[in-house]
């Protein structure tokens, strides 16, 4: 079922000031501007469930790409969410965020609790590790 299916997800970093953009890319998928190009001759190219913006907030990717699992780990199915990327690529910010602007996981915490409080009459068992 798609509910079951792993889905991999980027998120495009802000290019940094001065830096030329190398990357064009829709919702699905992203392709090098040329400069990129391998001995083939065309620029690779690039398809992933979805791909958020520079303009996605994280409350966005949350929605997009975190609230399904929740609500399916909720329901008794086991669910992760992973961040892989090189080092200074954003994988903090969009997982923890800040106090003004939550990342995945503080998001996720707050819907599981936010979930047990609307279902007093369940037991739940929370385990962190």
């Amino acid at each position: 079922a798609d509910s079951q299916a792993i889905k991999v997800v980027i998120r495009i970093r802000p290019p940094r000031t001065g830096q030329v953009e190398q990357w064009q890319y829709d919702s699905e998928s992203i392709t090098s501007d040329g400069s990129q190009s391998t001995n083939s001759g065309s620029p690779p190219n690039y398809n992933f469930d979805f791909i958020a913006s520079p303009a996605n907030t994280t409350e966005q990717v949350y929605e997009r790409v975190g609230l399904r699992t929740v609500r399916e780990c909720m329901r008794g199915l086991n669910g992760c969410i992973f961040a892989y990327g090189q080092t200074a690529s954003g994988k903090t910010h969009t997982m923890i965020g800040t106090e003004s602007n939550p990342g995945v996981t503080r998001q996720a915490v707050r819907d599981v609790f936010s979930h047990i409080a609307s279902a007093p009459d369940r037991v739940f068992l929370i385990r962190v590790r």
